[in-house]
């Protein structure tokens, strides 16, 4: 599993930047109506190019089981993201001895949020990813969560960090949430898609000295 992951990588060079500067984990979004929506081909090029130093994480939204199986395969990918309004029950279409799950849920309440990762968790969920969601946007808002609320979760080393995180308070909600994993997509770009591998190097940097 990965403690520094990169979401949102749409290109090669992004890709090779971020295993580079010492990410653990990059994200490929296949969600067709995110902005940094990745085709099939795109995503096995970049798997291609980084497999084997760098964990490849598929996001998906929504989507049936069967196709996300078939896109992990072709596209050789490390683990599964869903990050939709997805309910705990898919996981039985999953072979979990064979592929990690990382279930994104939305902050809106400790008792809440609570909840729905313990269900996910005992249903077979590798890490639960908390992240803040805005209308239909599913992540990639730039929207921080409650950083202080989510250091009262039971497991921390159960949840990733994500939502606004930026190499300017990575390090604050490290230390603030206790959270051992960190995701950011919008926090290091010049716009939606395209990184600013500047940031990516600050982000990284900063996420590690605070981890150790």
């Amino acid at each position: 599993m990965f403690t520094i992951k990169i979401c949102g990588i749409t290109n090669l060079a992004d890709a090779l930047a971020a295993k580079q500067l010492g990410a653990d984990a990059i994200g490929l979004n296949f969600y067709a109506r995110s902005l940094r929506h990745v085709t099939l081909q795109q995503a096995a090029e970049i798997v291609e190019a980084v497999a084997g130093s760098i964990l490849c994480v598929g996001v998906f939204v929504n989507e049936r089981p069967d196709l996300i199986t078939s896109v992990r395969e072709s596209c050789r990918l490390s683990m599964i993201q869903l990050h939709g309004n997805e309910q705990v029950e898919i996981l039985r279409d999953f072979d979990l001895d064979s592929c990690e799950i990382i279930k994104a849920i939305p902050w809106t309440n400790l008792h809440e949020v609570s909840e729905q990762a313990n269900a996910w968790l005992e249903a077979g969920a590798s890490k639960i990813l908390l992240d803040a969601h805005a209308g239909r946007q599913f992540g990639g808002t730039g929207r921080v969560i409650d950083w202080s609320e989510a250091a009262k979760l039971v497991s921390l080393e159960n949840y990733v960090l994500a939502g606004g995180l930026t190499p300017e308070n990575v390090a604050a909600a490290i230390e603030t949430s206790g959270i051992r994993a960190v995701d950011t997509a919008s926090g290091v770009e010049n716009f939606p898609g395209k990184k600013d591998h500047a940031l990516m190097r600050a982000f990284i940097s900063n996420a590690r000295h605070s981890f150790n």
